[in-house]
């Protein structure tokens, strides 16, 4: 005998499913989105990389683009670095080493990244930042703040102890501390520029394909939910309703 059965979906079941549905799908567009713009990203790098460098002046402070290579001539003020803490590269704590640098023949200043430094015993083990203060040549990448790279926020305590030891990066908020003219941007610089940083600069956190990856996933969980949602309300009909 044919067994009968008849979509009777619980009101309130129907409502929550459809909005875990909506949920999962919308999580599954927005890792679309995201990795559209680490392709984004990886292209303009790409593209930027095939350029030659450029002289960082007064000319061209205002226009410089991210992801340019550029050279930087220019004074460090090596008694207020910022250390960015909790950077962690293959697998260790450490910090990474910001130094304001005073553009040549301009008012404007920049914070240079050198790059990436392990961290001693505890945080009150400051590793040798020392630098020399007579003009030099920097090499790098210049980075915008784009994103949550730059968070703003209260959180940083600011005091007049330097190396400053800071939890995010504001360059408003690093320029208002060292009262310095600042451009809005920092460069990572090269590791072609001599001493023992560590600079394997990465421009995106993770690839375009893990997003996918993460938007398949979110499909699968919604399109798995209504699968259920229909299986399990497609019920047998009472045999006084057949």
């Amino acid at each position: 005998m044919t067994v009968q059965r008849s979509f009777r979906p619980n009101g309130w079941l129907t409502v929550l499913t459809l909005l875990l549905i909506a949920l999962f799908a919308r999580l599954g567009v927005w890792q679309l989105d995201r990795a559209e713009e680490k392709q984004q990203v990886l292209s303009a790098y790409a593209q930027k990389m095939s350029l030659p460098r450029l002289e960082l002046n007064n000319k061209n402070i205002e226009t410089v683009e991210s992801y340019q290579r550029v050279v930087v001539n220019g004074q460090a003020d090596a008694e207020h670095q910022i250390l960015l803490d909790n950077k962690i590269h293959k697998g260790r704590v450490g910090f990474q080493v910001l130094l304001p640098v005073k553009i040549s023949g301009s008012e404007k200043w920049i914070l240079v990244n050198r790059g990436w430094l392990p961290m001693g015993q505890n945080r009150n083990v400051i590793p040798d930042i020392s630098v020399d203060r007579s003009i030099q040549r920097f090499h790098g990448v210049v980075k915008l703040p784009l994103g949550d790279e730059f968070k703003l926020g209260d959180g940083n305590l600011w005091d007049n102890n330097w190396p400053q030891l800071i939890q995010w990066l504001d360059v408003n908020e690093a320029a208002t501390h060292l009262a310095y003219d600042m451009v809005p941007y920092i460069l990572l610089q090269s590791e072609d520029d001599a001493d023992a940083y560590i600079r394997d600069w990465k421009m995106i956190a993770s690839s375009p394909d893990k997003s996918i990856s993460y938007a398949v996933q979110w499909f699968s969980f919604a399109i798995i939910l209504l699968g259920l949602f229909l299986f399990l309300n497609y019920k047998r009909m009472p045999p006084g309703e057949r």
